[in-house]
């Protein structure tokens, strides 16, 4: 499972601190759903969810994220 970061407004994920990319084989992997909302807290982003990326895209999980 990865856990991700994902731009509600155009559904981009965070490649990395500067980047965003709409393929999420290219997202950064946060690998805790805790550290998914702290980073995006210290960093200030705001309409942000969380995403549980499965092997299998049946399983994905989509969080809200309170920032």
């Amino acid at each position: 499972m990865k856990v991700l970061l994902k731009r509600a407004r155009d559904g981009n994920f965070l490649r990395d601190s500067d980047h965003w990319t709409d393929d999420s084989a290219k997202a950064l992997d946060f690998k805790t759903t805790p550290a998914a909302m702290d980073y995006s807290q210290i960093h200030g982003l705001r309409g942000m969810r969380i995403l549980l990326k499965f092997a299998n895209a049946h399983h994905d999980l989509e969080l809200e994220n309170g920032g």
